[in-house]
């Protein structure tokens, strides 16, 4: 059983070493971690945790128990124990940097208050209570999140905390349309960014599909998207503004989920209709 093991973020993979005796997951918190079974509490606990610069959507292990992931900066990266196959020191300082260098939005931490946030000499010149363990600090005129690494047995850095996108009087705009909020997106390296326009109360799920739409990118893009904006914007802004209404059934009454393009017509079924099997079931586009 395993709960909560990045940080109640989506997990994109798992893969068993059965040579190790371990599982490797990998998420949308941006890390790989090594988890171990024990067979006395019947639990998973994490016994390494590799940062990585974005989000990590697949991994894979070898033969030789080397772990591959695959980061949506576009890197497949392998990681092993075997000296023989260590990456020249230049190579592994350019990965931590690239690690280090990553923006976190204070949205998705919480919010952060520099004045009551520990010195950086203050925490991290302790160990970390587990593998993994979070700890924002201020540094200068900044704040910064680290990670707790039990095998290397110190602090690494994952990246900045710099404030979310900001609530501006007369808002952006974006193909001639003014939003509360406007983010850039960088959707291929080496492309300028594509800017992506979002209104307060509005459904993240009709901002993504407006932003695919008006950009050609894929369908599978949707999820990541709007999870990108609810991360950002925060779930109160990100919610629509509740009204009273007289009650209806979730599947077959008039606020039921109809897919975009289904053109289904509205529901004259009569009472009593089965949701499933009935005329007015749900019948993907």
């Amino acid at each position: 059983r395993m709960e909560g093991v990045h940080g109640g973020e989506f997990v994109y993979a798992v893969v068993f070493d059965e040579a190790e005796g371990v599982l490797a997951t990998v998420g949308e918190d941006n890390n790989l971690r090594i988890l171990k079974f024990h067979e006395d509490t019947g639990q998973f606990s994490c016994i390494q945790t590799v940062p990585h610069p974005g989000t990590v959507w697949s991994v894979a292990v070898t033969p030789d128990s080397d772990v591959l992931t695959a980061c949506s900066d576009g890197v497949a990266r392998l990681f092993t124990r075997d000296p023989a196959r260590f990456a020249a020191p230049d190579l592994v300082a350019a990965f931590e940097i690239s690690v280090a260098a990553r923006q976190v939005s204070s949205k998705m931490v919480g919010g952060v208050d520099l004045e009551k946030l520990p010195k950086a000499e203050d925490i991290l010149g302790k160990p970390g209570a587990t593998d993994g363990q979070q700890a924002i600090v201020r540094k200068g005129k900044g704040a910064e999140v680290h990670t707790w690494s039990e095998a290397e047995g110190k602090w690494i850095k994952v990246g900045d905390v710099v404030e979310g996108p900001q609530d501006e009087t007369g808002g952006k705009v974006v193909h001639g349309v003014k939003y509360d909020y406007v983010f850039d997106v960088d959707i291929e390296e080496g492309k300028p960014h594509k800017k992506l326009g979002y209104n307060k109360g509005e459904n993240p799920y009709e901002a993504a599909q407006r932003f695919i739409d008006n950009e050609s990118l894929p369908q599978d893009f949707l999820e990541e998207i709007a999870m990108f904006i609810e991360k950002n914007v925060g779930t109160a802004a990100s919610a629509p503004p509740a009204a009273p209404a007289a009650f209806a059934d979730p599947l077959t009454g008039g606020g039921r989920y109809i897919p975009s393009g289904a053109n289904l017509p509205p529901s004259s079924a009569p009472a009593g209709m089965d949701p499933l099997t009935g005329g007015g079931r749900y019948i993907p586009s």
